[in-house]
């Protein structure tokens, strides 16, 4: 009763959220009209079939003969050309229209999904099975109701046409139906299982052959000779799911021939009482071929109640998890609905601040206390794996703390709107993107484009001089994916472009996340001082290992382990002679040529 309560609730839900899509009443209408009719259409046939077959063998009346076959042939044919008619210019455009609709929601959904969700594999197969659900099982929900109620009609229907039946003969069909549910509802339970884990291993696949599809890995993957070992993880990957689909595959051939059985069974039934009825002269052999007919229709019906049972337990599993899905990871999209403000007073504040990532208890920033302030150049240092990028991911509410607050002007920073809060940030991440657009998409990013401002943005990162070489000039596609023409960037020109990205949308706090990891020394210095005149009058947030970055900073925090250690202005932690100073030494050492001569010799 309570898994009945869960396929009602969940069907509910797929035809409502059908219902409320621009085509998705009309289409709902026709689909319930044209599965009404249909039942009618399919016992017209076989009424005429068996009339047809009396009067040929006793009455021999031509005008009635002549009916039954226009009947026979005419019927049929008329349907099948409405049936098309409604299939390609309503049903199929009205599918379609709901379908991108419903893809376009999950898309828009997974968007806004907290960072957290790529941390966790569990929630990526969660993912993977509710895109299915998305392209396929909302239309389906609505099929199944129409031929819900095209079965009862049929089933009406048809009962008037056996009332001369024998009961044993419908005792057999209704047994049979009863044999064939419990048989197909163990089936579809272990396909259930089947597909969870097929989604699963199809995730390892996906992951494994995108680092052999990947421009990304393609250098490390043939100068390590990485292609045997990621070709045997693909491989087994494949193999654990072709043994899955070969599972699937036994069962449903295992299925199938028990119901064939079963179904021979009930055949052989069927044919002796109706032959045993024409030789005792009890109906006419036209007769006989109406109630067979129609008894074969009477045991679809029923079967394909149970049948629709059966899919409605297997779609409404797979509905669940896209309801679950869809409940999870927007913590932070759908928290606050404050708008936030950034003047000269304002300032951002690190409470306490605590965090570790899903899966993780090490704590990857450790009651952290910091302060960003409305016009400041804060200088964030320290070793890798110290909590730096960390730190820009908190407060940019990509991760939510575990323990502690951040306060924008004295109001926890997930009162407020999301994404009016994240508006607030210019960033420049370690890990950037490149994607395939055109330059100009690349740093709009969708956003309608102010070529000057482009333009601008492009010379003040030094990207001037690639823009004047590139052969479409700010519509040259990056990348040759999409075209073959397009153009692709060294490391420098792309953390260039990701640069241009920020000041182009030239928000109030720049996040600049090692900005000039993949520059030369000369280079790294023409970007400081472009940078120095961007953040002229921006608070602007530096995140560096490479101390030259210091001398656009007004104030320097040391991180080691999650927390602040060290904090004042760059002349003020040299000379206390503590973790800032011996970091700032040991670098001065390189660009002054003073390293030790073991480095220095190879």
């Amino acid at each position: 009763m309570k898994n009945f309560k869960e396929i009602l609730k969940n069907y509910r839900f797929t035809v409502g959220k059908v219902w409320k899509q621009k085509f998705g009443k009309p289409y709902i209408i026709i689909r319930s009209i044209m599965t009404m009719i249909g039942p009618f259409v399919g016992l017209a046939v076989t009424v005429f079939s068996g009339l047809l077959i009396d009067e040929i063998t006793q009455l021999h009346r031509m005008n009635m003969i002549a009916v039954y076959v226009l009947g026979l042939t005419a019927i049929p044919t008329v349907w099948g050309f409405i049936n098309q008619i409604v299939s390609y210019f309503c049903t199929s455009k009205m599918e379609h229209a709901i379908n991108r609709a419903f893809e376009a929601e999950f898309y828009e959904h997974c968007s806004h999904l907290d960072c957290d969700f790529y941390d966790q594999p569990e929630l990526q197969d969660k993912h993977s099975e509710a895109s299915e659900v998305v392209m396929n099982d909302f239309i389906g929900s609505v099929n199944t109701l129409c031929s819900f109620i095209s079965g009862v009609v049929s089933l009406f229907a048809v009962s008037a046409l056996l009332t001369s039946l024998n009961w044993i003969v419908v005792a057999v069909i209704f047994l049979n139906v009863v044999i064939e549910h419990f048989i197909n509802k163990k089936h579809k339970n272990k396909i259930i299982s089947l597909d969870t884990e097929f989604h699963k291993r199809w995730r390892y696949h996906w992951i494994y052959s995108y680092i052999l599809d990947s421009d990304l890995a393609a250098k490390e993957v043939r100068l390590f000779q990485l292609d045997k070992f990621i070709v045997k993880k693909i491989t087994a990957a494949s193999e654990y799911r072709d043994q899955i689909e070969r599972e699937k595959e036994l069962s449903s051939n295992v299925t199938g021939g028990i119901l064939s059985f079963v179904s021979f069974i009930q055949k052989v039934v069927l044919y002796g009482f109706a032959v045993s009825a024409v030789l005792a002269q009890d109906i006419t052999v036209g007769y006989m071929t109406i109630t067979i007919s129609a008894a074969g229709q009477l045991f679809g019906t029923l079967n394909s109640f149970s049948q629709m049972y059966l899919n409605l337990y297997r779609t409404s599993a797979k509905v669940q998890k896209y309801i679950d899905f869809m409940k999870v990871c927007q913590y932070q999209y759908k928290t606050g609905d404050k708008k936030p403000q950034w003047d000269s007073d304002s300032v951002i504040e690190f409470k306490n601040v605590s965090f570790c990532y899903p899966g993780s208890d090490r704590m990857v920033i450790d009651n952290l206390n910091l302060t960003v302030k409305a016009g400041e150049k804060l200088a964030i240092v320290g070793e890798n794996g110290s909590g730096k990028s960390t730190f820009v991911k908190l407060i940019t509410r990509l991760y939510a703390p575990s323990k502690g607050e951040i306060l924008l002007n004295g109001v926890n920073i997930y009162e407020y709107d999301y994404t009016e809060y994240q508006k607030l940030f210019s960033p420049v991440f370690q890990d950037y993107s490149i994607y395939d657009m055109t330059i100009e998409e690349n740093i709009t990013l969708g956003e309608s484009a102010d070529k000057a401002l482009v333009e601008q943005a492009c010379t003040l990162s030094g990207l001037g001089d690639f823009l004047e070489k590139a052969p479409n000039h700010l519509k040259t596609q990056v990348g040759k994916n999409i075209d073959p023409e397009g153009v692709k960037l060294s490391g420098g020109e792309s953390q260039r472009l990701a640069i241009a990205r920020a000041r182009y949308h030239d928000r109030n706090i720049y996040l600049l996340d090692e900005p000039t990891a993949a520059l030369d020394p000369n280079s790294e210095e023409e970007i400081y001082t472009q940078f120095h005149q961007m953040i002229t009058d921006r608070t602007a947030v530096l995140i560096t290992h490479r101390l030259s970055a210091v001398q656009l900073a007004d104030k320097v925090a040391v991180f080691d382990s999650g927390s602040v250690v060290e904090y004042g202005t760059h002349k003020e932690l040299y000379a206390k002679g503590g973790i800032y100073t011996e970091m700032f030494d040991k670098q001065a050492k390189f660009y002054r040529g003073e390293a030790s001569p073991e480095i220095l010799d190879g």
